[in-house]
């Protein structure tokens, strides 16, 4: 029975994985660490801008996409900032999300270095079944109208310690 035990974490952390895909799967986290953390902002010590598209099923009729541009930079001395737009469509699913961050960023020692990273994003959910075969009508909150929005607020907060290059 012990022997299972490695098997069952394994196939979980597989699951796992397989289910933050879609996230993943269009970010460049190992040459842009920037969206993981608004204490990214400016780490690199440098100015840096990066986009991308993608068509998730390239000549299929509304198939997902999304695209993403963000930038990141030192501003003055420790202090960093950040802002992206990104922009998603699946099915039904529209959403529109900007971020503005700011880190500032602390030498502890020679090769250590912790950042903390406040940020602030506003984002415009719509569902939109103008284009869809499923009737919203079944659906007493959808009733009323083709096309539902929704904008939320959410803050972020993140810390970075780096020692060498790790």
């Amino acid at each position: 029975m012990k022997k299972l035990y490695p098997l069952v974490i394994l196939i979980v952390a597989i699951q796992l994985a397989g289910a933050q895909n879609s996230f993943l799967r269009d970010n460049e986290f190992v040459i842009n660490p920037y969206p993981l953390s608004p204490s990214y902002s400016g780490f690199n010590n440098n100015h840096e801008i990066f986009a991308s598209y993608i068509n998730h099923f390239s000549g299929v009729a509304g198939s997902p996409n999304s695209a993403w541009v963000n930038y990141n930079g030192i501003v003055k001395g420790n202090f960093g900032i950040g802002a992206s737009v990104r922009y998603e469509r699946y099915g039904a699913f529209r959403n529109i999300r900007a971020d503005i961050t700011t880190a500032y960023h602390l030498k502890i020692a020679t090769e250590h270095r912790l950042s903390i990273g406040l940020g602030l994003s506003v984002t415009q959910a719509s569902l939109d079944f103008s284009n869809s075969n499923s009737d919203p009508l079944n659906d007493a909150g959808l009733n009323n109208a083709e096309t539902k929005n929704g904008i939320g607020l959410n803050a972020s907060f993140g810390v970075t310690y780096a020692w060498k290059k790790f």
